[in-house]
């Protein structure tokens, strides 16, 4: 009489290939997974710094598209120098919610602060903060426009600066 002995199963190097390759597997999904995370931080911040730069260049277009230009033809638009020697605040005149007012922009603890200053009322100054992450703004005034530079400032990315060139539509 004969035996049968047939074992059913995996052998040991079958065994340790399947290991090997199921773990080769894992690492690439996730490497994949990773950079794909990385990806959309990496986008959410460029689309956020985007928005930034909007919101404050929508608050500024506002502003000097009113913006009284003198008749005697003296400098409408006035700017600040930092010890730098780069732009960190400007300011002009124009008609606002409360007659002729004084706006100035300015860069206040990374952030765009607005300042606006009724003449010759005795109303306190309202103070804006109109956008965040900025580590510099650029006023260059040339005739009638104005070119203003926000560059903001991210961790991850660096620096990243946007540019607008605007002019006044109000006159004296």
């Amino acid at each position: 009489m004969r035996r049968r002995t047939s074992f059913r199963g995996f052998t040991l190097v079958e065994l340790l290939c399947s290991v090997a390759l199921v773990g080769v597997l894992s690492a690439g999904l996730v490497l994949l997974v990773s950079r794909t995370l990385e990806a959309q931080i990496h986008t959410q911040e460029a689309f956020s710094a985007e928005r930034e730069a909007a919101r404050g260049f929508a608050w500024i277009t506002r502003d000097v598209e009113s913006a009284l230009l003198p008749l005697s033809g003296e400098p409408w638009f006035s700017s600040e120098l930092s010890a730098g020697g780069a732009f960190q605040a400007f300011s002009f005149s124009r008609w606002g919610e409360s007659g002729r007012e004084s706006i100035t922009y300015a860069v206040v603890d990374g952030a765009l602060v607005r300042t606006a200053v009724p003449f010759g009322a005795d109303l306190d100054p309202r103070i804006s903060q109109v956008c965040s992450s900025v580590a510099m703004l650029e006023a260059e005034p040339r005739g009638r426009t104005v070119a203003i530079t926000l560059t903001l400032a991210s961790q991850k990315r660096g620096q990243r600066s946007f540019t607008r060139v605007l002019a006044p539509i109000a006159e004296d």
